[in-house]
């Protein structure tokens, strides 16, 4: 460093930073440099920087000032052993100074009797690669358009249930956001179950068109990238969402950013999953339901984890059955309204069935669609104007029934 450094800030601010910086540090790094955090001082903004070969965030820290020093620097330390130390501190300001000779020195006041310091090394930033820009390709502008952030932020946090973790097919690993003129549908899917809900902007919005720039696409962002979204855009109203097909970029007016390189292979058709013209549908009260199933969860089998929906008139019998250790549970479930024939039977697996309701039911009661017993369950709530829809894919049932 050519000069010396002092500034102050709020400590939980700092540790929060730290704790979601770390979210895309790997453990092992081809750059070295990868392993540490990069702090920022340009334009008046104090900024923390941390990333991977592919995904990067950038977070403001607001509550800080610039004690001494030039307005302009960067530097790049270690989180792990600030966020240990600093973990205890609870809610004070720090007065932290970097040395000429590359080293941070961390001072904290708790009482007027009890006060404490620590020292680390830093290191000059000019190794640490800059995030790439999600830039034209070729003639073809970034697709941009914007999302109230509690909609993507909650939806995402539902949508995380059927997140695939598939090394085979990495595209599955993504929560798909598939964007056009009149808004965007929200997908995820792991094979066995789906979740999928729409934002709505509409045509004739006196806004304008939902998509800013750029031509209709469906945007991937990487289940790494999702475990920050929160931590960034949590008290933010609306994020701007950016993607050229390589990248994607999520950005806010406060400067937060979060990055990631984008998947090559295509997301599945998935509206071609979805049944259509399904002739059966029961209506049933969600915490009624879950609550079945949640008791009778632990007599089904470790292997498996089947559970039986039995429907007879405007009953539905939930059962659990694990032979190899004698053990088993059914419960009844009123139904609130139903046209299904008479001994109807379906198997599911009921770890992948309890998520499905949890994040489809919006409303007290959630309409369950049903075909026979080979094909998908629908889930989705009450409220007709609620696009959001959960599928669950069946289980053969023992014997076959």
């Amino acid at each position: 460093m050519e000069k010396a450094i002092k500034f102050s800030i709020e400590n939980k601010q700092f540790v929060r930073a730290l704790k979601t910086a770390t979210k895309v540090i790997n453990r092992k790094n081809a750059l070295p440099i990868l392993s540490s955090v990069k702090l920022t001082m340009q334009d008046g903004r104090l900024t923390m920087t941390s990333g991977n070969s592919e995904a990067f965030i950038t977070q403001p820290l607001a509550d800080f000032a610039l004690l001494d020093g030039p307005k302009e620097w960067a530097v790049c330390c270690d989180p792990a052993p600030l966020i240990s130390a600093l973990g205890e501190i609870g809610d004070h300001r720090l007065i932290i100074d970097i040395s000429t000779q590359n080293t941070m020195l961390v001072q904290y006041t708790l009482t007027e009797q009890t006060a404490g310091k620590f020292s680390l090394p830093v290191d000059e930033a000019f190794e640490y690669p800059t995030p790439q820009e999600v830039k034209a390709v070729g003639d073809e502008q970034p697709t941009e358009f914007r999302l109230p952030a509690d909609w993507l932020l909650r939806e995402v946090g539902n949508a995380r249930q059927s997140v695939a973790s598939d090394e085979l097919r990495p595209v599955m690993n993504s929560v798909c956001l598939d964007a056009d003129q009149e808004g965007t549908c929200l997908v995820a899917s792991d094979g066995h179950t789906l979740y999928t809900t729409r934002y709505e902007w509409g045509l004739g919005n006196p806004d304008g068109p939902f998509i800013r720039s750029g031509q209709p696409r469906q945007v991937l962002m990487d289940k790494q990238m999702l475990s920050a979204l929160q931590d960034c855009f949590g008290q933010t109203e609306q994020v701007t969402i950016r993607s050229n097909g390589q990248r994607v970029e999520v950005t806010a007016d406060g400067g937060a950013c979060i990055s990631c390189a984008c998947c090559e292979q295509r997301y599945p058709n998935w509206r071609s999953v979805i049944p259509q013209n399904m002739p059966y549908a029961v209506t049933v009260e969600m915490r009624a339901l879950l609550s079945a199933l949640r008791r009778v969860n632990p007599f089904s089998s470790d292997s498996s984890n089947l559970v039986k929906l039995s429907f007879e008139g405007s009953v539905l019998t939930v059962t659990a059955e694990d032979i190899d250790f004698s053990r088993a549970a059914s419960e009844n479930v009123p139904l609130q309204d139903t046209n299904l024939p008479a001994q109807f039977a379906i198997g599911l697996k009921n770890s992948s069935l309890m998520a499905m309701l949890q994040v489809a039911a919006k409303t007290e009661n959630v309409v369950i669609s049903l075909a026979d017993a080979t094909r998908a369950i629908l889930i989705r709530p009450e409220d007709c104007k609620d696009s959001t829809t959960a599928l669950c894919m069946p289980m053969l049932l023992e014997g076959g029934k």
